[in-house]
């Protein structure tokens, strides 16, 4: 994995799903390019791990996004420390692919309370202080099924197609204030939530790498704040999705 390094802090980033799939990924480039990052996640072992990878860019902060009284208090831990955050990455999320008839209650239940939900809780607790300082940026880790319907994604599709209504209000809102929102809609990646309970339907050699988006994300948050990047879509060539 290409590593930018960096002696230069460039700002303090809460980034969720930390520890496994894209948010490590995530978090070790993006500490590599001289971001401090405060890393979120239920599984405090695996945040140990990740820590240990680079300690002096990245802290653990054990945390549940379904749980607002835990994003509240990891957050206030944060900001105690480091008088504010720069970015918000929500990156969390769990995916489950049957045909909504075959779906229980309980997956409802799992999926939108992190993809949706959990997003929405993190940006109430980190948002007032990026207003109160006019700055700060947050990017929404969503997907392609959060704008096109695609069979056995009923309900992933329903959070995801949430999570960008959200986005869509609340970039409105806050770009007066300094704040901007940005949403990426990818297709296909190559992480652990594709598996034999979730088959990939496509060519797997194609899956997008987790280093490609952590370099688009790495670029959106070098670019001049004059410039909003507010949904950017993209997924492997061997699928198509349209972006309305």
């Amino acid at each position: 994995m290409a590593k930018i390094t960096t002696k230069r802090k460039k700002g303090t980033v809460v980034l969720t799903g930390a520890s496994s799939g894209l948010g490590k990924v995530l978090a070790l480039e993006l500490a590599g390019a001289g971001y401090r990052i405060c890393a979120l996640a239920r599984n405090a072992d695996k945040l140990a791990d990740l820590v240990k990878k680079n300690p002096g860019m990245i802290a653990a902060y054990a945390a549940d996004v379904t749980d607002y009284a835990s994003v509240e208090s990891a957050t206030a831990k944060i900001l105690k420390k480091h008088k504010s955050v720069d970015v918000l990455i929500n990156n969390a999320g769990i995916f489950h692919t049957a045909p909504f008839h075959e779906e229980s209650v309980e997956n409802i239940d799992k999926i939108i309370d992190t993809n949706l939900k959990g997003p929405m809780f993190c940006t109430r607790a980190v948002a007032p202080s990026m207003v109160a300082r006019k700055r700060g940026r947050i990017i929404n880790i969503s997907s392609v099924s959060g704008i096109n319907g695609i069979p056995g994604q009923a309900i992933y599709g329903a959070s995801k197609h949430g999570l960008q209504g959200f986005a869509d209000v609340i970039g409105y809102e806050l770009r007066e204030h300094g704040v901007l929102v940005t949403n990426l809609c990818p297709g296909g990646i190559q992480t652990p939530l594709w598996g034999a309970h979730n088959p990939y339907p496509g060519e797997s050699d194609c899956l997008t790498r987790c280093e490609e988006i952590a370099a688009l994300v790495v670029h959106i948050l070098q670019q001049p704040d004059r410039t909003l990047y507010k949904k950017v879509v993209f997924f492997p060539k061997t699928e198509w999705h349209s972006d309305d």
